[in-house]
């Protein structure tokens, strides 16, 4: 186990300096609008769902009853032999393990000089922290790529074979919107996407919005939105800051909100037609080239590439249940003790996974009829 070497020789001859500065975290708009997954029921008004495993699964598979679109008969027609059978879709959802953990002397030289400075005590709320902000990655990782990184990287279960871009795709080319072509051969929607990237360009004016709302709602299965006024749909349309910069000042003049959308979203973002647009300090880029889409993503860290016309920024539209949270097991923490006591250690665990709702009509089939009508990614010029 590592050894305890936070104090400083500055920190050292300092006496009177014992409060710690602590980092602030930005606010995460995934914070919000969580619920509850619920077996048979209606689909709730929440962008993520959690739905907990019974003792030895594995995994599970989720179902959704698809509405009946036949076209009926009519007058003398005989209905015999002209029923519609019931269809349903559905998909399979994963998880994992990540754990994370702080060492510490209970006793001893180097824990003596420690002490005024409450070091120990601060493990477990730094460790709840972290998990908060790489949770925060993980539903951005499961919207881009279908389930979270740790699902992949953890290997424990066959959820990597789910990992593929989003089937809704929309590119802001100025004040239009292109929506490449959804491929089951990455290569081929790599090149889709490569070539409405080719045109990115930052809006100039509100009908960039108008285009978008007008696709998500016309499209042949239109985008279920959250609940909001008189039973209109909206939807959380997140922007990366250099756009929101742009939308906020078009807004200025036309932005007005109910009171039912100042329920909502508080002082978080502004509204415009269906869209609740919020600003989102920790959108993703994504690298588009010919044949390939790279993601990359700030969490504790920012590893994202660095903003191009060929990396542009994603912002995510979000209907009710974008996301299940599948968990196991979920947080607590637990302790490690070495050398008599003297060496210890705080270690966070969680067993759970973020999987995009993508549903199939064959259990694990890609097709070029992905099924998504809660979540889309809108792609915008980052440099």
């Amino acid at each position: 186990m590592a050894t305890q070497s936070l104090v400083t020789d500055a920190q050292k001859r300092i006496g009177w300096d014992f409060k710690l500065r602590e980092q602030s975290r930005p606010y995460d708009i995934f914070g919000l609008k969580r619920g509850v997954y619920r077996d048979g029921a209606r689909v709730s008004d929440a962008i993520i769902v959690k739905k907990t495993a019974t003792n030895g699964e594995q995994t599970t598979t989720v179902s959704m009853l698809r509405d009946l679109s036949g076209a009926g008969r009519t007058g003398a027609q005989s209905l015999l032999g002209f029923e519609e059978l019931q269809t349903t879709m559905e998909m399979r959802v994963y998880a994992d393990e990540l754990k994370h953990g702080v060492p510490y002397e209970a006793y001893g030289y180097k824990a003596n000089a420690a002490k005024p400075y409450g070091f120990t005590a601060k493990i477990q709320p730094q460790l709840s922290d972290w998990n908060r902000k790489v949770e925060g990655r993980r539903i951005r990782e499961s919207l881009c790529m279908g389930v979270d990184n740790t699902i992949v990287t953890g290997a424990q279960s066959d959820g990597a074979s789910k990992a593929y871009p989003h089937s809704n795709i929309f590119v802001v080319q100025g004040n239009a919107i292109a929506e490449p072509a959804f491929s089951p051969v990455i290569a081929t929607y790599a090149g889709a996407v490569n070539t409405a990237v080719g045109s990115i360009a930052h809006p100039t004016d509100l009908i960039f919005l108008d285009e978008l709302a007008e696709k998500l709602t016309t499209a042949e299965n239109p985008m279920v939105g959250l609940n909001g006024e008189n039973g209109e749909a909206m939807y959380f349309l997140t922007v990366p800051p250099k756009t929101a910069t742009k939308i906020y000042g078009l807004l200025a003049a036309a932005y007005k909100e109910t009171s039912n959308e100042k329920a909502l979203l508080g002082k978080l973002g502004k509204v415009y037609r269906c869209f609740c647009i919020v600003e989102d300090v920790f959108a993703p880029r994504v690298a588009v080239t010919g044949s390939t889409l790279t993601f990359s993503y700030r969490g504790v860290t920012d590893g994202r590439a660095a903003a191009a016309n060929a990396t542009p920024d994603v912002g995510f539209i979000l209907g009710p249940e974008a996301v299940i949270e599948y968990e196991m097991e979920p947080l607590h923490f637990d302790y490690e003790t070495q050398d008599y006591g003297r060496k210890k250690g705080v270690g966070s665990f969680v067993t759970k996974g973020f999987n995009r709702v993508d549903w199939e009509a064959v259990q694990g089939t890609l097709t070029a009829q992905r099924y998504n009508t809660s979540s889309a990614l809108v792609l915008f010029k980052s440099n």
